[in-house]
């Protein structure tokens, strides 16, 4: 993450009290150091980088409640080696919704599947949530997600959203079908 949008990211965590992350990391380590974090749930499809992460995390005496989500074999950054498990697949943007104990006011999309994984916590967040997604602009695939938020700010590659007012459910629902098994 370049320096402007870890910048954007403390800003939009200094305004949070429960967080949610797709993809554990930097991003982990940053909302730990954040005073008014009250909540932190991370999901991750990588069991092994998440204890790593997750274990610095506790060093700095933040835990957080963490989600492994077994989507079958995963390679580099948590991508699906091969299709053979993708029935797995919808787990890791689906189903987190009927585990987390607290609604997140912020939501960071840094892992797998992030167009499903944003129209799934648009589906399921409060209407006042902050959605962050990183590396969006350069990756034109994200930007089937425009019509249903609105902008917020950026910085270099990190979107800043909230949820547009007047969702079209039917669209975002057609949309939403479309990216269920893309893991990009």
């Amino acid at each position: 993450m370049e320096p402007a949008e870890a910048a954007l990211l403390w800003e939009c965590l200094g305004r949070a009290s429960n967080y949610l992350e797709f993809g554990c990391g930097g991003s982990t380590l940053l909302a730990a150091m954040c005073p008014g974090i009250k909540s932190i749930s991370t999901v991750e499809t990588d069991g092994a980088w998440l204890e790593k992460v997750a274990g610095a995390q506790e060093l700095i005496g933040a835990p957080a409640t963490k989600f492994h989500v077994d989507i079958g074999e995963t390679g580099e950054w948590g991508f699906p080696v091969s299709d053979a498990d993708a029935i797995k697949w919808p787990n890791y943007h689906v189903h987190i919704w009927d585990r987390i104990q607290i609604r997140p006011d912020m939501i960071f999309i840094d892992g797998r599947f992030r167009v499903a994984t944003l129209l799934a916590a648009l589906m399921h967040c409060p209407e006042a949530s902050v959605l962050v997604i990183h590396d969006f602009w350069p990756r034109e695939h994200y930007h089937a997600v425009l019509p249903f938020v609105d902008e917020v700010r950026s910085a270099e590659t990190l979107a800043v959203f909230r949820p547009a007012h007047g969702l079209d459910w039917k669209a975002l629902c057609s949309v939403y079908a479309k990216h269920f098994l893309d893991a990009r």
